[in-house]
């Protein structure tokens, strides 16, 4: 299962990663293209939960602003 998995992951960094995008990963990776698509997923995956916060951050922000704009 894991072999096919791995394939997979392979077909889909092939289709959807350009040589470019991928190149940061496999080299940390030290060139395993499986691991490489691993730490992609594991990065778009941490992007998510940090671009939830900083949406939260942004309206905290803004509400701030508009409380001391509007206060007299």
């Amino acid at each position: 299962m894991a072999e096919e998995t791995a394939t997979g992951n392979r077909e889909w960094a092939g289709l959807w990663l350009s040589e470019e995008r991928l190149a940061p990963y496999l080299e940390a990776c030290g060139g395993d293209a499986d691991r490489a698509v691993e730490l992609h997923e594991w990065n778009i995956s941490l992007a998510q939960v940090l671009v939830c916060d900083v949406a939260h951050r942004e309206v905290a922000m803004r509400n701030a602003y508009v409380f001391v704009s509007t206060a007299n």
